[in-house]
C-alpha cells in the first residue's frame, strides 16, 4: 500500500518540543566550570545544534520538594521578594538568549503558607511575572492557571487571575489548562461554562498522548504538558519510548505540544526520578556531564520540524497496543512555505516495516536527506532518497527513529570542550562561605527540605536555613517536603569525616551533620545516611535516618556560642564528637558509600564552616549489576526502573542455591541492594571459603500512598573489609533460609562496590 502526502492536506498547527526545568533539578548546573555549562545549554537550546528544544517550562518557586528538590520561593511573606531565588528564572533566561524565539511557560506547583485567598495568590504570581520581566528579561508567553496536578478552582481563574492579568499590562499571556494527571476534566468543564472556555487558551494534560473528543472538539491547541524525557538506563524503554509519544500524540490525541519532564538532570542521582534526562549533570566538580541518546532522538523531532509547521493529517499513522497494533508509525510535517516538508518515522518492534510514499502537490520531491537513531548509534547522517516522481520507499529497522526531510542544516553538534573524564569529588572539601552573594547558595549543594541561604551575622559569613514551623509551605500533592536539609559532594565516598560548626536559635531546635547518604525517599523526614544531631537542650543523637544508634545530652550545652559537630567514618566504624570530645562510636555496615548532608529544624539554624576530609582510602568504584564481570548462577529475575536502586535496576531471587560471584583487586568490597521485611539469608563466601551468614531481613515503613512496603534500597547486602594485597573472589549464595519474623527468602541486588586496588577483575585470573 502506497501513502499518498498530499502538500493540499492540513492538519493542525505544531507548537513545539520542551522542556520542564523544576523540581531541583536544575541547581547543580550553576555550579559547573564556565566552558562545560555553555557547552550543555547549546546542546539544549541551539537551533539545529542538538536537542534544540522549543519552548520552556519552568517552577514557580514555593520552597517545597516538588520531586527531587526544592525551589526556592520569590516571597516567602507577602512584604518578601526576591525574583532571584533559585535557577529556573537563570536557565530560561541563557535558553532565550541561545534561542531568541523560544517560547516561555510558568507553573506553580507548592503553595507559600501566606497565601490566605486569592487576592494573595494573584500577588504572588503577578510579582512572579513582573519580577522574571525586569530582572530576566523574560516575557513569558503561557501561564499554567493553578496548581501542577493538583488543585484547579475554576472561580480563582475566571474572576481574579484572568482579569487581574489584563488589568495589569499582561494581557498577552495565554493560560494553560488543567495540568491534570488523570484525564482531560477541564475540556468538558469548559463545554458547559462559557466564561471557563473564554479565558483558558490551551487545554493539556500529563502523561498521556491520547484526548478525548471533547478535548478535540473544543478546537483549542491540546498539550502533552508533562510526560516522559528519554530514560537513560534503558534505549527501548527510554529514548525510543520518548520518540513514540512525541510521535503519536499528534494522531491519536491531536496535540501538539510535548514538554518532558526533566529536559536536564543537574541533581544528585541519589534524589528520586533520577536517570530520567536527556543530559545528566551530577558532577559539577569535575564538569563532566552525559548526553544520552535521548538527546538525539529529541533532535529526531526539533531539528526537522519548527513551530508554525502543520501536520499533513492523512500522512500521520501509528498503531496503539490498545487497539491491537503494535507500536510503529510516521508523521508528516508541512513548512509555511508549502514546500518543504518533513517525516519522523518511530519503530518500537523488533522486526523491519516497510513504507511506500508519494509526495504530491506543491511539496518538494526532488532529493530527501535521511538521519537515523537507533541502540548503537545516535543521529546518523545516511545517504539521500532521489524520488521517482515524488515515490519512494523507507526500509525501517527494528527499533529505530528516521527522520526524513527536503530542509538543510541538521547537525549533530558537539561541544567546544571535550567532556571531562567522571571522577570522585576530591577531598578535603572546606567552605567557610565567604564567597557568595547574599542569599546565595553554596556551591554542590541540593537543598531538599527548607532553604540553606548565605548572610552575614556578626560580621561572618554564614549559611542560614530560612524557614520555619510559620513560614513552612503547603507541601505538593505527591511529595512530602522532609526536615530542612541540603545534600552535597560524591556518592562515591566511603571513609571521610563530615564537620561543621552550628548555632541554634532555641532549645526547640536542632542541627545535624550527615555522611553516607545513599537514597532520599519521597517521603522521609531526613536522609537515608547516618545522622550526628544535637538540639538545643544538648540531647545528642547519632542515627541511621529514623533509627537511633546512641544517644546523650551535653548539660552545659550553650545557645549563644558556636559548637562543632563532626562525624567520621571508617569502614564498619562510626565515630561521633561535639566540640572535638568524643560522645561515641558504633559499629555498623548497613551503608557503604555516600553523600555528606547538613540539616535542621523548621527554625533559623546557622552553620558558620564545613569541612570534610578523607581518611587514606575516601572513595570506592562501583559497578552496577549489568556488570559482564559478575556472574549470576540460577533463577535470578531483572527489575528496571524503580528510581531507589542503583541505576534503576536490580537483580532479585528467592531460589535457594543461587548465588553471584565476582572478582576483584582490592582490600574490601560491598554488595548493595534491598533489605525488606520478605527478606532472605545469605551466605558470603570470600576466597571460597564462608565469612558469615547475613539476614537481610529488616522492618520497613509503608508507602502512604500505597501501603506497600518500602525497601531499604541501596544498603549493604554484605561486606567486606580489611583484606590484603592482591586478587579475590567473593561469592553471595540464597541460603533459602529465613528470620522468623521476615515474609519471605527475598535477595535483591543493584550494584558492588570495591575499595581499594583496580576494582573488579575478569573471574579467569581468580585462582584461589
Amino acid at each position: 500500500m502506497t501513502i499518498t502526502i498530499d502538500g493540499s492536506r492540513e492538519g493542525r498547527i505544531f507548537q513545539g518540543i520542551g522542556g520542564v526545568f523544576s523540581n531541583g533539578m536544575t541547581k547543580l548546573l550553576e555550579d559547573y566550570p564556565k566552558e562545560q555549562r555553555e557547552d550543555i545549554l547549546r546542546l539544549l537550546f541551539e537551533d539545529n545544534f542538538g536537542a534544540s528544544l522549543q519552548h520552556v517550562k519552568v517552577e514557580i518557586g514555593s520552597d517545597v520538594n516538588t520531586s527531587s528538590g526544592t525551589v526556592p520561593s520569590h516571597m516567602r511573606s507577602r512584604k518578601d521578594f526576591d525574583i532571584t531565588r533559585g535557577s529556573e528564572l537563570w536557565i530560561a533566561a541563557l535558553a532565550r538568549d541561545i534561542n531568541p524565539a523560544i517560547t516561555m511557560e510558568a507553573l506553580r506547583w507548592g503553595t507559600p503558607s501566606w497565601i490566605q485567598n486569592d487576592d494573595d495568590k494573584y500577588l504572588y504570581y503577578l510579582n512572579f511575572l513582573k519580577g522574571a520581566e525586569k530582572e530576566f528579561g523574560i516575557r513569558f508567553g503561557y501561564l499554567g492557571c493553578d496548581q501542577n496536578e493538583g488543585a484547579f478552582d475554576r472561580d480563582w481563574v475566571v474572576n481574579t487571575l484572568a482579569p487581574g492579568l489584563q488589568r495589569d499590562g499582561f494581557e498577552d499571556i495565554r493560560l494553560v489548562a488543567a495540568e491534570s494527571d488523570s484525564g482531560w476534566q477541564i475540556a468538558e468543564e469548559a463545554l458547559t461554562d462559557e466564561a471557563l472556555d473564554k479565558v483558558c487558551t490551551v487545554f493539556n494534560c500529563h502523561y498521556t498522548v491520547e484526548s478525548t473528543g471533547t478535548a478535540v472538539e473544543s478546537g483549542k491547541p491540546l498539550w502533552a504538558g508533562e510526560h516522559l524525557a528519554g530514560m537513560r538506563h534503558d534505549f527501548a524503554q527510554g529514548a525510543l519510548t520518548a520518540a513514540y509519544n512525541m510521535l503519536s500524540m499528534y494522531p491519536l490525541g491531536r496535540m501538539t505540544m510535548y514538554e518532558m519532564h526533566p529536559a536536564l538532570e543537574a541533581n544528585y542521582p541519589s534524589t528520586p526520578f533520577n536517570y530520567k534526562g536527556m543530559i545528566a549533570a551530577s558532577w559539577p566538580w569535575s564538569g563532566h556531564y552525559e548526553v544520552t541518546s535521548g538527546l538525539w532522538t529529541t533532535a529526531h523531532f526539533t531539528q526537522f520540524i519548527k513551530p508554525g509547521w502543520q501536520y499533513i493529517d492523512d500522512a500521520c499513522q501509528v498503531g496503539t497496543e490498545k487497539d491491537g497494533k503494535e507500536k510503529c508509525g510516521f508523521i508528516t510535517l508541512k513548512a509555511p512555505n508549502g514546500q518543504d516538508w518533513s517525516m519522523i518515522l518511530v519503530n518500537c518492534t523488533g522486526t523491519e516495516r516497510e513504507y511506500s510514499f508519494l509526495a504530491s502537490g506543491k511539496l518538494k520531491k526532488n532529493r530527501l536527506h535521511v538521519w537515523r537513531t537507533d541502540e548503537k548509534e545516535s543521529f546518523v547522517r545516511l545517504e539521500d532518497i532521489v524520488p521517482e516522481y515524488g515515490a519512494f520507499r523507507i526500509e525501517l529497522p527494528p527499533n529505530t527513529i528516521y527522520s526524513v526531510t527536503t530542509t538543510e542544516g541538521q547537525r549533530k553538534g558537539q561541544p567546544e570542550t571535550e567532556i571531562p573524564a567522571d571522577k570522585t569529588m576530591t577531598l578535603p572539601w572546606t567552605d567557610d562561605f565567604a564567597t557568595y552573594k547574599e542569599g546565595g547558595q553554596p556551591r554542590y549543594t541540593s537543598d531538599q527540605g527548607g532553604a540553606f541561604e548565605v548572610t552575614v551575622r556578626e560580621g561572618r559569613a554564614v549559611l542560614k536555613q530560612r524557614i520555619t514551623q510559620k513560614t513552612k509551605p503547603i507541601d505538593w500533592v505527591y511529595r512530602t517536603t522532609p526536615y530542612p536539609c541540603t545534600l552535597l559532594g560524591s556518592e562515591l565516598w566511603t571513609d571521610y569525616r563530615v564537620e561543621a560548626e552550628i548555632l541554634l536559635p532555641s532549645k526547640e531546635s536542632f542541627a545535624y551533620v550527615a555522611g553516607r547518604c545513599v537514597n532520599n525517599g519521597k517521603f522521609d523526614n531526613f536522609p537515608c545516611g547516618y545522622l550526628l544531631l544535637v538540639q538545643g537542650n544538648g540531647v545528642w543523637e547519632l542515627r541511621r535516618q529514623e533509627e537511633m544508634l546512641l544517644t546523650g545530652r551535653e548539660k552545659e550545652f550553650c545557645l549563644d556560642s558556636l559548637h562543632r559537630l563532626t562525624l567520621g567514618f571508617e569502614k564498619a566504624c562510626l565515630t561521633a564528637f561535639l566540640d572535638g570530645e568524643r560522645l561515641g562510636q558504633v559499629e555498623e555496615t548497613s551503608l557503604s558509600a555516600g553523600q555528606a548532608a547538613l540539616g535542621s529544624s523548621y527554625h533559623e539554624v546557622c552553620f558558620a564552616s564545613l569541612r570534610i576530609t578523607g581518611q587514606r582510602q575516601y572513595s570506592c568504584q562501583r559497578y552496577p549489576e549489568l556488570d559482564g564481570r559478575i556472574q549470576w548462577v540460577g533463577e535470578w529475575h531483572r527489575k528496571d526502573g524503580d528510581y531507589a536502586d542503583f541505576g534503576r535496576r536490580k537483580r532479585y531471587t528467592e531460589t535457594p542455591g543461587s548465588s553471584m560471584e565476582f572478582a576483584f583487586e582490592g582490600t574490601g568490597a560491598c554488595i548493595t541492594g534491598s533489605r525488606d521485611r520478605n527478606g532472605g539469608i545469605v551466605q558470603i563466601y570470600v576466597d571460597g571459603r564462608l565469612a558469615e551468614s547475613v539476614d537481610c531481613y529488616c522492618k520497613t515503613d509503608n508507602d502512604r500512598k500505597t501501603g506497600e512496603s518500602i525497601p531499604r534500597s541501596r544498603n549493604t547486602v554484605a561486606a567486606v573489609y580489611g583484606l590484603g594485597p592482591g586478587i579475590h573472589r567473593i561469592k553471595l549464595e540464597v541460603s533459602g533460609k529465613r528470620n522468623p519474623s521476615s515474609e519471605g527468602g527475598m535477595v535483591a541486588v543493584d550494584a558492588v562496590e570495591i575499595l581499594g586496588g583496580t576494582g573488579l577483575a575478569q573471574m579467569s585470573v581468580c585462582r584461589v
